[in-house]
This record gives structure tokens, sequence and C-alpha cells, in this order.
């Protein structure tokens, strides 16, 4: 029996790191299918929308605030409401599918470093908030440009996940390739021939994160160009 809850990735438990990124990235309305029911998936979608009409609306009666972080972050909602981020879904399961081929171990959809990084910054916009609304008397336009501001951040970080998965694997190819080639000087002739079939294995490795790459680009070129237009 698969609970309806059941999450889309290949992760060891529903509360792993990715699973955690992703329910957050949606509570700020940035929409990813964490669940295999059509029900829920159908009750996430309204809310999203939801979110979507709940910032137009605010925009219609104040405008103190900056019309194109809202219109970006309602872009963002649409355009991971029309692709579902099945792009994501896919590209993070074929890396992990052929980490398992691989034999690698203890491998994560963030760099720690990175992880580290994201998580300061995201303290930091939140203190930073935190004395705005102590200092503020409009209470209600700071929490609403807070929440804006994490759900445009929030999609960054999906961006920023390929990208880390993809020079995670990098790094570890370098390092294997590095043992093979350095123990090809040391050791016998006999024992080059299984140097070599490991090196074929790295490097077909490598191809597959390319094909992978290769797989998503139109989705990613898509979200990098709403980027680079809207923050031109």
């Amino acid at each position: 029996y698969e609970s309806r809850f059941k999450m889309l990735k290949l992760d060891s438990g529903f509360f792993s790191p990715f699973n955690v990124i992703m329910f957050i990235r949606l509570i700020f309305g940035n929409y990813h299918p964490i669940a295999k029911s059509k029900q829920i998936s159908i009750i996430l979608k309204l809310y999203c929308v939801s979110v979507a009409f709940v910032l137009i609306w605010f925009i219609a009666m104040c405008f103190e605030f900056y019309l194109i972080s809202v219109f970006q972050c309602i872009i963002n909602i649409i355009f991971n409401l029309i692709t579902n981020e099945k792009y994501l879904i896919k590209y993070y399961n074929t890396i992990k599918i052929n980490d398992v081929i691989m034999g690698f171990k203890r491998t994560f959809a963030l760099n720690k470093g990175i992880a580290y990084v994201v998580t300061i910054l995201f303290f930091i916009k939140l203190a930073t908030y935190a004395v705005y609304y102590f200092m503020s008397t409009n209470y209600t336009t700071i929490c609403f440009t807070l929440f804006v501001s994490y759900s445009i951040d929030l999609n960054y970080v999906a961006i920023v996940i390929i990208f880390a998965l993809m020079y995670d694997r990098m790094r570890l190819l370098k390092i294997y390739l590095e043992g093979v080639t350095t123990s090809v000087i040391i050791v016998k002739r006999d024992e080059i021939a299984a140097n070599i079939r490991r090196v074929k294995k790295f490097l077909k490795y490598y191809n597959n994160l390319l094909d992978n790459f290769d797989s998503i680009e139109t989705q990613l070129q898509c979200s990098v160009c709403i980027i680079c237009i809207i923050n031109k």
C-alpha cells in the first residue's frame, strides 16, 4: 500500500532535506507535486493560484509595493503550475539513480557550503524585515513584502539545486578520476585493464550527467530568462 502523501523523490524519508525545501517553497506559492494523490495535487494547485490572486488583490488595494517584484512572483507561480516542476523531479531522480549505479554514497541535494550560505541569507533577511516590522507602522505591507521576497528567493533555490547537483557530481568524478590515474602509474600492467574499465564507467556517468542536464535545458532557460528580463 502506497500512501497518498508518498513523495515523488527517491529520498529516504518524508522529511529529507530536498522534500523539506520543496515543502517550504510550496508554502510561499511555488507549486511542487509533493504527493502522488491527484486530489491533494489539485488542492495544492488551488492554493498556489489563490496566492497569485491575493497578490493581485493586494496590489490593487495598496500601491506601496514594488510592482516588478509582485509581477515576478506571479510569473514564477504560473510557470511552476504549468511545468508541475516535472523537469526538476526527473533531473533529481535521474541523478539519484545514477548515483546508486555508480555506488556513490552520502550524496546530497545541496552542497553543505551552499546550504549554509542559503540558510544564513535566509535568517539575515528575516532579521532585516523584523527590524523594519518593529520600526514601521504599516505591518501589513511589511508582512506582504516579506512573503513576496521569500517566494522569489525560494524559487531561485530550485535553480541552485540543479547547478549544485551538477557541481557535486563533477567534483566526485574529479576525485575518482584522479585516484584512478594516480594508481595507473604505480600498479602492475595486469591492473591497468581494470582501471581502464573504471575510467570508462566514470566517463559513461559523465555522459549521463550531460544528457540529464540537456533534457531540462528548455525549462532551465525559461527560468533564467524570467530572472534576467525582470531584473534587468
